[in-house]
C-alpha cells in the first residue's frame, strides 16, 4: 500500500505577508493533491479577525471546513487560546481514528505548544504532529517532553510518522530523534538534505520536517512553485512512503 502524506503550517489560513485570508484556495489546492494523510500547524479554531473584512466568520471551524472537503476523520489539538478563539495542530486522514490525544509540551507562558498523537484503525501507523518553540532551548526540552510522552504509549519500534513545524533552523534536534526514537527524515533520505520550507516566496530555512520509523519513502518533495508560495509563509512537504500491514508491524 502507498500512502501520500503531507505536512504543512498553514498561517492560520493567511498569505505569508499575513494580509490576505487564503484559506479556501488553500484548502482546494491541498484537496487535489490526493492525500491520504495530512498534518496540519497553526489551525485556526473559532477566531475572528478584522483581516477577513467581507466575512469574519470565515475563520471559524477552519478544521471542519478541511474535513467536509477532504477527510471525514480528524483530531485536533488546541494549544494556544486567547480572547478570540484558539489554533493549534490537526491530523487528518481517510482512515477513521480509534485513539488521539494531545499533550502539552509549552515551556514558557508566550509559547503554548502541543504535541497531538493519533492512531488509525486499520493501519498499525501511529501519527504524531506538533509545533516546536522558536528558541533552541525550550525546542530541545520540548523533543525530551515527546520522547518521554512517545514512551508512554509503549510504541517501542512500531511504524510511525512524526510530522510538523520544527523551527529547528539551526538542525540541532535531528540527531537526538534519530538516535532516540529511530527516525529519519523523509525528504533527507530521497534527497540527502532537509528540505528548505521557509520563507515560503524563497525558501531558505529547514523548519519543516516529516520523520519516519519502519516505513519506506518513495518520494519526497518541497512544494515551492506555482502558487504554493501565496498559502501561507511555509511551503508544504509531501511524501508517498510503502506500508505493509503483516507480523512484523506489531505495535509491540
Amino acid at each position: 500500500m502507498k500512502l501520500r502524506i503531507l505536512s504543512y503550517n498553514i498561517h492560520k489560513g493567511f498569505n505569508w505577508l499575513g494580509n490576505k485570508y487564503m484559506f479556501e484556495e488553500c484548502v482546494e489546492a491541498l484537496r487535489r493533491l490526493n492525500l491520504d494523510v495530512l498534518f496540519l500547524q497553526e489551525i485556526s479554531g473559532q477566531v475572528k479577525s478584522k483581516k477577513v473584512r467581507n466575512n469574519p466568520q470565515l475563520l471559524n471551524n477552519q478544521l471542519e471546513q478541511f474535513a467536509e472537503k477532504i477527510f471525514p476523520h480528524h483530531a485536533y489539538g488546541k494549544n494556544a487560546v486567547y480572547p478570540k478563539g484558539h489554533h493549534g495542530n490537526a491530523i487528518l486522514s481517510r482512515f477513521e481514528f480509534n485513539k488521539w490525544s494531545n499533550t502539552d509540551i509549552s515551556t514558557n507562558p508566550f509559547e503554548k505548544r502541543g504535541v497531538l498523537y493519533a492512531k488509525p484503525s486499520d493501519l498499525n501507523i501511529h501519527f504524531f504532529c506538533t509545533h516546536l518553540n522558536l528558541m533552541g532551548k525550550g525546542r530541545s526540552q520540548q523533543i525530551d517532553k515527546i520522547i518521554h510522552a512517545h514512551h508512554q504509549l509503549e510504541l517501542k519500534n512500531a511504524p510511525m510518522i512524526f510530522a510538523g513545524d520544527f523551527n529547528d533552523w539551526n538542525q540541532t534536534i535531528c540527531q537526538k530523534l534519530e538516535n532516540r526514537l529511530n527516525l529519519k527524515d523523509a525528504h533527507k533520505s530521497q534527497h540527502g538534505q532537509l528540505a528548505k520550507t521557509f520563507p515560503s516566496i524563497k525558501p531558505v530555512l529547514c523548519l519543516d520536517r516529516i520523520y519516519l520509523r519502519n516505513l519506506k519513502v518513495t518520494y519526497a518533495e518541497c512544494l515551492v512553485n506555482g502558487y504554493w508560495g501565496s498559502f501561507s509563509d511555509h511551503s508544504p512537504l509531501l511524501i508517498e512512503v510503502e506500508y505493509h500491514q503483516d507480523k512484523k508491524n506489531s505495535e509491540k
